[in-house]
């Protein structure tokens, strides 16, 4: 099975689950919240990470975005409604992009928001097309990572900018391979091949061709999301133990495995949670 379908699979099995415990009808989101004095709750928060990332790169009105690895088009449509910009949502998953297409359509954004079923290491677009990438927990399916970042530069118009939220591996003192071993079970319940380094995503956007690149530690803001998670599987653990194995999907199982080891992997301070923004020069 290549990468591409083992996402697909991934959240064709798990949509249920995010629906139930953490996506929201106003947000469509699948992603950590951040948390701050402006938010508290967990779907404030979910809203005012879109926010922040949206600051980071000074969205307007002007611009062309694309959410890249967009979901069910949460980010996409909000960006729409906050900033009257115009924006195209990708993913890989058939399923995303049908639900995503009619959450669109509830909203009444057809004219500036599309999703679409694409792939980002192969996009379907001209060069210097968008003004800004958006990669809001997506980066980490990629297989070729420096791959998907040479396409986001080839579809970003000069001075475009990106904006990427992903979990990073601790820098310093980098992991031992024990510990990168300890990270398996969390790699393959989400379906992500690897994870980098806050370093690393710099070295691989410089590769690509980005400048002024800025790397920021917000891990302390998706605190809460992490606890949020933690309780969830404390309260789901009897149905993973006896029920679940005899009806649920091998990759639903596996993403309740995963973040369990995703949760002890952040206690034992084996990574991080980083903003990445960088321009096309």
């Amino acid at each position: 099975m290549n990468q591409k379908q083992r996402v697909i699979n991934y959240y064709e099995a798990t949509h249920i689950d995010y629906r139930a415990l953490w996506t929201g009808s106003d947000n469509r989101a699948v992603h950590f919240g951040y948390y701050d004095a402006q938010a508290r709750n967990h779907g404030s928060a979910l809203l005012r990470m879109n926010e922040v990332l949206a600051e980071s790169v000074h969205i307007t009105s002007t611009d062309t975005v694309l959410d890249a690895g967009c979901g069910y088009g949460g980010s996409a449509m909000w960006l729409a409604q906050k900033y009257g910009c115009r924006v195209t949502g990708i993913t890989v998953s058939p399923l995303q992009a049908q639900k995503g297409q009619r959450y669109v359509r509830e909203r009444g954004l057809e004219k500036i928001v599309k999703v679409l079923e694409d792939d980002y290491s192969n996009l379907n677009f001209k060069e210097d097309y968008f003004d800004v990438y958006w990669a809001l927990e997506s980066l980490v399916h990629a297989e070729d990572r420096d791959r998907v970042l040479e396409e986001a530069y080839r579809v970003l118009k000069p001075g475009g900018r990106i904006v990427i939220a992903e979990y990073t591996l601790r820098d310093d003192p980098m992991l031992t391979k024990a510990e990168q071993e300890y990270l398996t079970p969390w790699l393959r319940g989400w379906a992500m091949p690897k994870l980098l380094t806050g370093k690393e995503f710099v070295e691989a956007l410089e590769k690509s061709g980005f400048k002024e690149i800025r790397a920021v530690d917000v891990t302390n803001h998706v605190r809460p999301s992490l606890r949020r998670l933690e309780i969830l599987s404390v309260l789901n653990y009897p149905i993973a133990l006896f029920i679940a194995p005899l009806f649920f999907r091998k990759e639903r199982l596996e993403n309740y495995y995963g973040f369990r080891r995703q949760i002890n992997a952040f206690k034992k301070n084996m990574w991080h949670y980083s903003i990445i923004t960088a321009r096309k020069p």
